[in-house]
């Protein structure tokens, strides 16, 4: 069986799931047949070992884990685990609930709004992001989930309930490797298409906020030996500004970490409470798990937590793709607009 089979072979059995593969490696894929696998967890340092994990973008309700009875390497799936799913049950699946799609008007609205508050120095950046869900076609997107183009993080998962959560991610939140830890700060936007060697003063602008940000924590948890490289990072057809941060802490609450980088202003804004009390009150749907985290946890000494972008959700027979953009004092809506239709074309293709 084809691995995009037993995706879906698992939505229709109820099964929870997950899939993820990082640059260059073999995908891996671990199954939760037991629903006593999937559980919530107020926070990182309540994890089990060896767990996949998400959180939504609201991080307040913790993560939820899924640990799994079964798993494997690469795309060919063991002929024992198909079977025993195909012989479980059809799941009477919970409705999908695809979140209200934002028209360009009143997009646009929200956005000369945000501005106007920007200029009377309510808040310096913020990001509004919106969702678009479309009938799945014959051209199923589970169908090419696995295919390695870009320094991305891929990811599927689902928490057994019939719908499912894929996305190929460029940002990453959070990684230790014994002692040693890794993020980045990610903004700004444009087509591979207008390459210049210089970025214009409104990205270079939004993605400082989120550099800066960052450098701020990590100091604030005496953080040591940073080290940082800026450039320019390609996915698909967009471009983004990138700060790649490495460092050591000596001793550190990750829960804490976590809970201090996330949202960072590349999905949130800045000051960040403000951004995010706006985005609460004005986005017009609930985020979910788009802009939250997705990783795998191995333990306390070996986890990788990534920003869930460039993600769809599937269920009920649709799709519904997600995109944002920074918005400041020099954004237009127009462009802003266009910049979102780009990603969510790029997702949907």
């Amino acid at each position: 069986m084809q691995i995009s089979d037993f995706y879906e072979l698992c939505l229709r059995k109820g099964v929870a799931f997950f899939s993820f593969r990082s640059e260059g490696k073999k995908l891996h894929t671990g199954v939760c047949v037991e629903h006593s696998g999937v559980k919530r967890n107020g926070g990182i340092n309540e994890i089990p070992d060896d767990c996949y994990v998400v959180a939504k973008f609201d991080i307040k309700n913790g993560f939820y884990s899924i640990k799994d009875d079964y798993n494997f390497d690469g795309e060919e799936v063991p002929i024992y685990i198909c079977q025993m799913i195909e012989n479980m049950d059809d799941c009477k699946c919970e409705k999908s609930g695809h979140p209200y799609n934002m028209g360009r008007e009143e997009y646009e609205e929200l956005l000369e709004n945000s501005i106007k508050e920007i200029e009377n120095c309510l808040y310096d950046k913020i990001v509004y992001s919106r969702a678009k869900t479309v009938e799945l076609s014959e051209r199923n997107p589970i169908k090419t989930v696995v295919e390695d183009s870009c320094r991305c993080f891929f990811n599927i998962f689902s928490l057994g309930n019939g719908i499912c959560w894929l996305g190929r991610t460029p940002e990453l939140l959070l990684a230790h490797r014994n002692g040693s830890y890794k993020t980045m700060a990610l903004a700004g936007t444009r087509k591979i298409s207008e390459h210049k060697e210089v970025w214009d003063e409104k990205n270079i602008i939004e993605q400082g906020y989120v550099s800066d940000y960052i450098e701020n924590i990590l100091l604030e948890f005496e953080a040591k030996n940073i080290r940082k490289s800026a450039g320019t990072l390609d996915y698909k057809n967009i471009q983004h500004v990138v700060t790649d941060f490495s460092f050591e802490i000596e001793t550190c609450n990750h829960d804490k970490l976590i809970k201090r980088l996330h949202p960072t202003p590349a999905v949130c804004g800045w000051p960040k409470e403000n951004a995010f009390e706006r985005i609460i009150a004005n986005e017009g749907y609930d985020r979910g798990f788009y802009a939250g985290l997705t990783g795998y946890y191995k333990n306390e000494t070996d986890f990788s937590l990534y920003v869930n972008l460039r993600c769809m959700m599937i269920g009920g027979g649709k799709v519904t793709a997600f995109a944002g953009g920074g918005i400041t004092a020099k954004s237009e809506p127009k462009k802003e607009w266009e910049e979102t239709e780009i990603k969510i074309k790029t997702i949907l293709n």
